[in-house]
């Protein structure tokens, strides 16, 4: 829920304009875990870099949603979907556009009970499909949902490759490379901390304490990103420096966390 946490704060405690505008997530998070879960950032995190870390959590939908809007994709894949509302933020884009949203079972389950208790519309082309992403089955349990390999799909993986072993990203990774060309994934990874700055060093020591005691370790950091994603069969299709960043988005993200996306190329 912490990233549900930070789109609801973003939004509710700072100015306009947000980095993205999230007006569901509130309701299915729940007012009352918003508020034990901000609180409890606040006691942990001093104002400056709660901000940016907030505002950097939102950077990963909105960065991956103006990839989608870019591109001709027929299909969305949100790895990790969490508390993700975007079928309801873009119900008028669904169909054509279908979209499937992958999480562990129970955590789906949970968000299910959420959607229909609030009464959210069962949407055309939304599938919900429940999966441990480290059982190596994620290709053959979304084409059991529906999934079109030979389509153009985005893939976005956000907030979740930090709580995976290297070994079940590349899993990952070498099944989207079986996607149609052109199909892309959207990753944010943890750089090796050698590459943080003061801040970054001190928001990562905050994070990695806090959900080590919740029994979710982190797992895994990145040094090579651009080496691994071909290594596992993919090329880099954009990899933003701080300065693009600022350039494009008006702020530049704590060093902790970094997007990249990368794409199925085509066949030599």
């Amino acid at each position: 829920m912490a990233g549900a946490e930070a789109r609801v704060s973003h939004r509710l405690m700072y100015p306009a304009p947000w980095v993205i505008d999230d007006p569901f997530v509130l309701a299915l998070m729940g007012s009352e875990n918003w508020r034990r879960l901000a609180a409890e950032s606040s006691m942990l995190v001093r104002e400056p870099l709660l901000r940016r870390a907030r505002a950097g959590v939102c950077l990963r939908f909105r960065y991956t949603e103006d990839r989608l809007a870019a591109g001709r994709y027929a299909q969305y894949v949100i790895l990790g979907a969490g508390l993700d509302t975007f079928a309801w933020r873009h119900r008028e884009s669904i169909p054509p556009l279908r979209v499937f949203e992958v999480d562990h079972p129970e955590a789906q389950d949970w968000k299910r009970q959420r959607v229909a208790t609030l009464g959210l519309p069962t949407i055309d082309g939304h599938r919900f499909v429940a999966v441990d992403l480290t059982t190596g089955v994620l290709r053959d349990s979304l084409v059991a949902a529906g999934l079109d390999w030979s389509q153009p799909t985005l893939f976005q993986c956000v907030g979740v490759m930090m709580y995976l072993s290297r070994e079940v990203v590349e899993a990952i990774l070498r099944s989207i490379a079986t996607c149609r060309t052109g199909s892309e994934i959207v990753l944010s990874y943890n750089p090796d901390p050698s590459l943080l700055d003061d801040d970054g060093r001190e928001f990562l020591d905050i994070v990695s304490r806090r959900v080590k005691a919740m029994g979710e370790p982190l797992k895994s950091s990145f040094g090579d990103i651009e080496h691994f994603v071909r290594d596992c069969g993919l090329e880099v299709g954009e990899h933003l420096t701080a300065g693009e960043m600022r350039q494009r988005y008006g702020f530049i993200p704590l060093t902790v966390e970094r997007l990249i996306a990368a794409r199925v190329p085509r066949a030599a």
